[in-house]
């Protein structure tokens, strides 16, 4: 459509949170991006960051809504692996030196497979300093720096240089083909040269490529949230849980939305019934998808309208729990008015009373539109099959207690064990102010904190022989507070001409 003259100002937002990240609360997720390395976890704390480093929204992937959807309400970390398909290759070009006879010195590879990296380059340019060089990573379109190198002198200090960098943020990685000798004939020769033949394969991704995604988010990254957003196969649940599992996390499993509850039902148990991965209790299924708003533009013309959006339930999910965890323990559940939505505006399924029921038995959490119009989370079971473990607000406080006592743990690796008990007696205050903490908090179980944990480091668990093995142990007994997740209100009418009970 044609613009009338004027003056067209569009603003994307780029939302974030001032929040530190609450150790519990950060999202693990996988999927299709336009750009940006593969095999690593992509920290993302806006949407800024991911324009920045997984380049524009794609029509081929949901991620970028996702991410949306979760920092709009309340997210505050994430990590990202993106996925390609199997035949999609990364842009590359190989430099040569400044030899009469030119030899390869360094190759420059984007750092993912695709296309955007075809719109990277690399300039060589004289350095400050005498026999030296510098490499500038460079965008086409637009034209701009992505970064500069120091003084470099070998083509060896190109590659340490490339390593000391994050490949999400250079965009590159460089190897060195050459000589490692400071003579200026083998470093590159100026000039800037483009990186060529970078290539997709969005259409093809297989459930091994989700699968293998999953490994770029090691266990030093911590706990949290583990998703495949809009991934709905029952070998990605799988994957996702047996991820969860491996990492002390919990798996936010995306339903193949459906207004039929037989149908969700069915995904619950077939899930359960692979095992869910080894332990199903780490893993939890929501329904339906979420409508949330859409990408405004400023252009005056009916071209301008945004049409809403829709997102896998993982994302405000993910949002709630992380939003909660920045006040309370994990044990406080991210549901009803705590797992409220200020972003979404609608659900794409709606389900009667009595299939919410089914659902809930088979262990899928609905998110509802509530009588006030706000989009809530209305349920919190995990995929359990172990009724110890139903409520989902019990299976991410194992989570916290887990992280918490390693902690605890760790600071009294390699210290000796001594034989006046001094060490045992460390162990056991530790653990038990890190319990007393959860009673006052309510989310261990007792009317006192003796009724709701006791610690154990005496000669029952720490024996002579234990002792001579070096080891340091602790029993701890904890009465996990369930939720209320059906309040019952019986009302009984009586005249005006009778007497009250009581009275």
């Amino acid at each position: 459509m044609a613009q009338a003259p004027g003056v067209y100002t569009s603003i994307v937002a780029a939302p974030s949170s001032s929040n530190s990240s609450p150790p519990t609360g950060t999202w693990f997720v996988t999927g299709q991006t336009q750009a940006g390395p593969t095999g690593v976890a992509v920290p993302i704390t806006s949407m800024g960051d991911y324009l920045a480093y997984l380049g524009a929204r794609v029509s081929y992937g949901i991620l970028y809504d996702s991410l949306d959807e979760f920092f709009h309400d309340g997210g505050v970390l994430a990590y990202v692996s993106r996925i390609t398909g199997p035949a999609a290759v990364s842009a590359a070009v190989t430099l040569v030196d400044q030899a009469g006879s030119p030899l390869s010195t360094l190759s420059v590879t984007a750092g993912g497979a695709g296309t955007w990296g075809n719109n990277l380059s690399v300039t060589i340019a004289t350095g400050s300093v005498s026999n030296s060089y510098t490499i500038a990573v460079k965008t086409i379109s637009p034209a701009a720096t992505i970064i500069t190198s120091p003084n470099l002198l070998t083509p060896a200090d190109a590659v340490t240089w490339a390593k000391s960098l994050n490949v999400w943020q250079s965009g590159v990685v460089i190897a060195n083909l050459g000589s490692a000798t400071a003579a200026p004939t083998n470093n590159p020769a100026n000039g800037s040269f483009p990186l060529v033949s970078g290539a997709d394969d969005n259409a093809n991704t297989t459930e091994a490529e989700w699968t293998a995604a999953l490994t770029s988010f090691s266990g030093h990254y911590g706990s949290g949230q583990v998703s495949a957003p809009g991934h709905t196969t029952e070998a990605g649940y799988v994957a996702l849980n047996t991820h969860a599992i491996a990492f002390n996390r919990v798996s936010l499993l995306d339903v193949a939305d459906s207004p039929t509850a037989a149908t969700l039902a069915t995904q619950a148990s077939t899930f359960q019934t692979a095992g869910g991965g080894g332990d199903a209790s780490y893993g939890a299924l929501f329904a339906p998808w979420v409508v949330i708003p859409g990408i405004p533009t400023a252009l005056p013309s009916s071209s301008s309208f945004a049409p809403a959006r829709v997102v896998p339930p993982s994302a405000l999910v993910a949002a709630a729990m992380a939003k909660s965890d920045l006040t309370n323990d994990t044990n406080t559940p991210a549901a009803g008015p705590n797992g409220a939505s200020s972003y979404a505006i609608g659900v794409t399924n709606s389900y009667t009373s009595a299939d919410r029921g089914t659902l809930n038995a088979a262990g899928v959490n609905v998110i509802r539109t509530m009588p006030n119009g706000v989009i809530e989370l209305y349920g919190y079971r995990s995929l359990a099959l172990d009724p110890a473990w139903v409520f989902l607000n019990n299976v991410r406080f194992r989570m916290q207690v887990i992280n918490e006592f390693d902690v605890i743990g760790e600071a009294l690796v390699f210290q000796e064990i001594d034989g006046r008990g001094h060490l045992f007696a460390r162990f056991n205050t530790a653990l038990s102010g890190k319990c007393q903490q959860y009673w006052l908090d309510n989310s261990i179980y007792g009317a006192t904190a003796a009724e709701a944990f006791s610690v154990n480091t005496g000669p029952g668990v720490n024996t002579p022989a234990t002792i001579a093995a070096g080891q340091l142990g602790a029993q701890v007994s904890l009465r996990m507070s369930p939720a209320a997740e059906v309040v019952t209100i019986s009302v009984v009418k009586y005249s005006v001409a009778q007497t009250l009970p009581g009275q």
